[in-house]
């Protein structure tokens, strides 16, 4: 079929005229980025918006502004025969703002151009698909993950709207990191931008939706990604705990850590034969020093049954020093110079390392679906995006955290993270806080010696926060605002 035939065809169904929304405005005329990308586009050369046209552009606003999609998805379908038509709106490739992280994960697309979705894999397709994977290495921690070219798999969305929402901004795409759990997870899927399901320049959808998200459409709930990254942290974790031998012969044998290269081949090895199961245990993991014999060494699990969690709540005791080692964005990271005076081995130094990870949660339809409960304790309205942070702290040198056995050591430990959190949010306070305390086999993380007592000096320093507990993820989220 010719293409102005076509055209013909689609304009009985659907109204365009000679120019897509060449009105100056419509019915997003207030909106004055949206203004000023259509006056950039037709000015001084106008045409009044038909019928057609007004609806489609009043779906997508309400879509972009409070992600409630409507008949959207149903019209959609007829924007894509007109991309070639109309690109500078509705195709992808014609964006000229380019997301500051794509030169960082250029490595990921192979010089491709991609749109990306942050979701979740079941775990036994992702251990089918990581054995072709090909490890990719990066300073950035949340930059690195195994990446595999041509899956040949569907990815499903579950909102069932007729569409599926992608970024042009991967770093964006990790942010909306989907729902993890023993049997999921943390996945990026990935489409290039000539994909010819994929609606909306997001230069133009940037124009109309409240945030900056580089949005872009696929239209259809099946999606059969060009590329999948598995960057679950649980995973790289795991393989970061089992390098540890040999990451500590290279640096024996050449006085530095293993390089780039180095590390790319042994992840990609590692990825052949791994068997997965994700575990936060995983998660700057450490090896523990052996103790003495004549030494019987109490878990954190058992030292938290025993000291007095009102007092650490408090947050009275002496802070250690500490000093900021990592910023990006809102997220941080911090070196904390604990120690132990007097201890069953002497004086010893504990240095901790503590970081928070921002990333962020937007109400929608597939939350109320597939989370109502959180749904429900978040109680925002559809569209609204919280910026969280997840805390993780470790033991950042040779022994195990969990091997230390000194209440005032606690004390001051919980004292100097409750510092640190306040002034870090004294000047942007995240809507949630998470983080996933360790658990003994069946142990509910509620009941966990660890949560009682996160729980009890969040609750001083934090005092209108709302907790909700995630058995299922592993979590516990607290709401601060």
């Amino acid at each position: 079929m010719k293409l102005e035939q076509l055209y013909r065809d689609i304009q009985e169904r659907l109204d365009v005229g000679d120019k897509l929304w060449a009105d100056g405005g419509g019915v997003a005329v207030l909106l004055k980025r949206w203004k000023g990308f259509i006056e950039k586009l037709y000015a001084p050369d106008y045409e009044p918006n038909t019928e057609d046209e007004e609806k489609v552009l009043g779906l997508l606003m309400n879509y972009f502004r409070t992600n409630k999609s409507g008949e959207l998805g149903v019209y959609l379908k007829d924007l894509v025969p007109l991309k070639s038509k109309f690109p500078q709106i509705l195709d992808p490739r014609a964006q000229g703002y380019i997301p500051a992280s794509s030169e960082e994960t250029e490595w990921v697309s192979n010089g491709g151009d991609y749109a990306w979705r942050g979701a979740t894999m079941p775990l036994s397709q992702a251990q089918k698909l990581i054995r072709d994977a090909e490890y990719k290495h990066t300073r950035m921690f949340s930059d690195r993950g195994f990446v595999i070219n041509q899956p040949n798999i569907t990815y499903v969305s579950r909102g069932e709207r007729g569409f599926t929402s992608f970024s042009s901004d991967l770093r964006g795409a990790i942010q909306f990191k989907g729902k993890m759990g023993s049997d999921a997870v943390s996945v990026i899927y990935g489409v290039k931008k000539s994909n010819p399901n994929l609606v909306m320049n997001p230069d133009a959808s940037d124009s109309i939706s409240m945030f900056k998200e580089n949005e872009t459409l696929y239209v259809g709930d099946n999606v059969q990604p060009d590329v999948v990254i598995i960057n679950d942290v649980r995973i790289i974790g795991k393989m970061y705990q089992e390098a540890r031998p040999w990451i500590k012969a290279i640096e024996d044998d050449t006085d530095s850590p293993p390089m780039k290269s180095q590390w790319e081949a042994y992840g990609t090895q590692w990825a052949e034969k791994v068997i997965l199961n994700p575990s936060y245990d995983n998660v700057d993991p450490v090896d523990f020093k052996n103790s003495p014999k004549d030494t019987k060494m109490k878990s954190l699990e058992e030292i938290y049954t025993e000291i007095r969690l009102r007092e650490v709540g408090e947050g009275t005791s002496e802070p250690f020093e500490y000093k900021k080692n990592f910023e990006r964005g809102d997220s941080f990271g911090y070196l904390i110079d604990g120690y132990i005076i007097d201890g069953p081995t002497g004086d010893e130094k504990i240095p901790i390392k503590l970081q928070g990870i921002t990333y962020k949660e937007r109400v929608s339809d597939d939350m109320e679906m597939d989370r109502p409960e959180f749904y429900e304790f978040v109680n925002e309205p559809n569209g609204t995006v919280l910026d969280g942070i997840e805390i993780i702290f470790s033991h950042a040198g040779d022994s195990s955290f969990g091997l230390v056995n000194d209440v005032k050591f606690m004390f001051r430990l919980m004292s100097t993270i409750k510092e640190i959190l306040q002034k870090e949010f004294s000047s942007n306070m995240p809507n949630l806080l998470i983080y996933s305390p360790n658990k003994k086999g069946s142990e509910q993380i509620e009941d966990t010696g660890r949560h009682r007592l996160y729980k009890a000096f969040i609750s001083k320093a934090f005092p209108k926060a709302e907790m909700f507990i995630d058995d299922q993820g592993e979590e516990i989220i607290f709401k601060l605002k």
